[in-house]
């Protein structure tokens, strides 16, 4: 599963956060990363450092789409109307 946070306002434009989890038999492995720096920040599981690597991979390539997203959110959190969304070519 990946969840990601609305936009953080910040003076270099804003950050993201990006969690991804899995369920295990003692409950769940997860981790967060910042965008756009792709900075881990502490995580509690068992994911091995390729499945960072791809976790970080996955984030540099779809970074555009999650601060859209999460701007989309942000927007509607403060209850201004979203602009409609269209898919990047």
């Amino acid at each position: 599963m990946v969840l990601h946070s609305d936009l953080k306002p910040g003076d270099d434009g804003g950050r993201v956060l990006a969690h991804f989890e899995r369920p295990t038999g003692e409950g769940f492995d997860s981790v967060r990363f910042e965008l756009p720096s792709l900075k881990m920040i502490p995580w509690e599981g068992s994911y091995s450092e390729d499945e960072l690597q791809g976790f970080r991979e996955l984030l540099a390539a779809n970074a555009h789409l999650l601060y859209e997203f999460a701007s989309v959110l942000a927007g509607l959190r403060r209850g201004t109307k979203p602009k409609e969304f269209v898919p990047q070519t």
